[in-house]
């Protein structure tokens, strides 16, 4: 598929979403919308479209699921997925504790940017100093900030990485940021962090030496880490003596992460067979594996001879390579 028909360079005409709910994919429907993200747009398609082959299934949307209501749909199994929103206070990889904030200060979080509920992120709004800081270091922060800049504002990347979304650098797209971020007009302040947060004004800090140093910021915008939406699953959890009453056995957790975790529920639940999940990596990089038992052959027998590899990486910037 040639790259023209599946993602179109350029800035796009940015609308914050109305009502984000309403689309059962809310995630990808929003980040969509977003600076070099518009093929992403296929998930939610993709998704939705399988969904309506199925005359068992029903989706529900707008809808604000109760504990009560969980329990009295009837269903023998509930399985929560209610996501996560970004902290607001600075904690992250580098920051342990919250970073200082004046009570005036205007800081906001990428949850406020995606959802237009501030008015930094709609066209027509004056143009301001934003200071974007990406202790998350994947693909969220670089693109916030090109978002923020095609708006007209003045708009200032720190970042404790020596490189602008560094995390990328798996992922084959940190050389295409580098240059989008630079061509749209942004200050980069690599292996620097956020020290302190004013109304007009905040303090940054080598990751090196310690020395601080002001800058202009009439907002701060936080991309440091999430926070689970676990409130329901720990309603239902704390009820968990009223499902049998109910007719519900059994309760999934929050899915983390979505992907991997909901497949394996789902292959436990229509299989009766416990798939044990192994996780790679520590903190708050943690993938958990399905067994590749089920695709191995159990014969004994030589091993096949192995074929040249050729692999296709498609990323946000439309480039596909082969090695």
């Amino acid at each position: 598929m040639p790259a023209s028909s599946w993602w179109a360079p350029g800035p796009p005409a940015w609308r914050p979403p109305a009502h984000s709910a309403s689309v059962a994919t809310a995630l990808c429907s929003r980040e969509a919308r977003l600076p070099g993200l518009a093929a992403w747009r296929r998930v939610v398609d993709y998704r939705l479209g399988q969904l309506g082959h199925h005359p068992n299934v029903e989706v529900y949307r707008e809808s604000e699921i109760t504990p009560e209501d969980a329990l009295g749909y009837g269903f023998s199994d509930v399985l929560v997925a209610t996501g996560a929103r970004w902290r607001a206070d600075g904690v992250g990889r580098w920051h342990a504790s919250a970073i200082p904030a004046d009570a005036d200060a205007v800081v906001l979080t990428p949850d406020d940017l995606l959802s237009g509920s501030h008015e930094l992120s709609r066209p027509g709004t004056a143009p301001q100093h934003v200071l974007v800081f990406d202790d998350d270091h994947f693909y969220l922060g670089g693109i916030l900030a090109e978002l923020l800049a095609q708006l007209g504002h003045d708009v200032r990347l720190v970042t404790p990485a020596p490189l602008v979304s560094s995390w990328t650098a798996h992922t084959l797209e940190i050389g295409d940021i580098q240059r989008r971020v630079r061509a749209a007009g942004i200050t980069v302040d690599p292996s620097r962090t956020l020290v302190g947060i004013g109304a007009r004004e905040a303090r940054t800090a080598c990751v090196f030496t310690g020395a601080e140093s002001p800058v202009a910021a009439d907002a701060v915008v936080l991309v440091t880490a999430r926070l689970p939406r676990d409130a329901l699953f720990a309603e239902l959890e704390r009820q968990k003596g009223d499902w049998a009453a109910h007719g519900v056995r059994s309760g999934g957790g929050v899915v983390r992460p979505p992907l991997c975790g909901g497949l394996r529920h789902a292959r436990t639940a229509l299989t009766g067979e416990e798939l044990p999940a192994r996780v790679h990596g520590t903190g708050a990089a943690r993938v958990a594996l399905l067994p590749r038992a089920a695709h191995r052959s159990s014969e004994p027998g030589p091993r096949p001879a192995r074929q040249p590899a050729t692999t296709s990486h498609r990323c946000r910037h439309g480039r596909v390579t082969s090695a």
